[in-house]
């Protein structure tokens, strides 16, 4: 998911969608989608040499306190003609 998602850059933009309780990732070099969402731009961490990546999304729970830090579930999509993951907060 993470190589349909990011690919091999380094940096993800990621919007939040607070009234939807949803998040947007998307590969840095979407520009359509920073022109769109007004997004901030996160650090993509390669976790191991298998390829495993990883995102913090702290920042979004610092700026929307309404939200749980608590676990949760999660669901997600992916929009493969758009390139973006939807990451839905339930």
């Amino acid at each position: 998911m993470a190589n349909q998602v990011i690919g091999e850059e380094r940096q993800t933009y990621a919007a939040m969608m607070p009234e939807e309780r949803k998040i947007l990732l998307t590969k840095a070099s979407n520009k359509a989608f920073k022109a769109k969402f007004k997004p901030i731009m996160l650090f993509v961490k390669q976790k191991n040499i298998k390829g495993d990546k990883s995102i913090s999304l702290q920042e979004f729970f610092a700026d929307h306190p309404d939200l749980s830090q608590e676990n949760q579930v999660l669901k997600y999509s992916f929009d493969e003609k758009e390139g973006i993951l939807e990451i839905h907060i339930l």
